[in-house]
């Protein structure tokens, strides 16, 4: 029993591996686009003034604000392929309908 339930987090943990890594990724990006982007520093660093990278830094950090915006789908999908055995694309895939699915069906009730 203590060996089936050690096997049953262990995979738990080991689902939760890829959304969590996610997040330290994007958080690192978001800082160095709102880097590019920071007015005071611009002010002090005038050569950091270019279009092309606080074009850049706006598209970096705006594109991965998106990653923690859908941060619940991340770990809805993620968590599901990593727990499932077989088949893992169609765990995904219904995992990914049943949260687009159950705020709808909740808000209905």
């Amino acid at each position: 029993m203590k060996e089936k339930a050690m096997d049953a987090m262990q995979r738990f943990s080991k689902a939760m591996f890829i959304p969590v890594l996610i997040l330290p990724i994007a958080g690192i990006l978001i800082a160095i686009g709102n880097v590019f982007n920071n007015a005071k520093l611009l002010e002090t660093f005038p050569f950091l003034d270019v279009p092309i990278l606080t074009g850049f830094g706006s598209i970096l950090s705006g594109s991965l604000v998106s990653i923690l915006t859908n941060l619940g789908l991340i770990f809805c999908v993620g968590i599901t392929v990593g727990l499932a055995r077989k088949e893992k694309a169609i765990a995904g895939f219904t995992a990914l309908l049943g949260y687009l699915v159950f705020p709808e069906s909740v808000t209905k009730i």
